[in-house]
């Protein structure tokens, strides 16, 4: 029985890293303020947090996003200018 509650405490741990954020930076091709999303130069289109104002980007400027996956989605947590 304890062996169940170990593989399973470890099995969780690897799942909730699998949800962690990932970065990426890029140049952005277009933004759909009403639809909430932002497709980058690469073709890539990723949706805006909650937090995100879509007012604040503009077409050609490059960022650096950290974003969620949700499902297929990829969901923007914070903008930088790009490095």
């Amino acid at each position: 029985m304890r062996t169940f509650f170990v593989v399973t405490a470890m099995a969780a741990t690897l799942m909730a890293g699998a949800a962690s954020a990932a970065t990426v930076s890029a140049q952005i091709k277009s933004i759909d303020v009403k639809g909430r999303t932002v497709t980058m130069a690469d073709g890539k289109i990723y949706q805006l947090g909650p937090n995100i104002k879509a007012d604040k980007l503009k077409s050609g400027e490059k960022i650096s996003v950290s974003y969620d996956k949700a499902g297929a989605k990829s969901i923007i947590t914070k903008v930088e200018p790009a490095k």
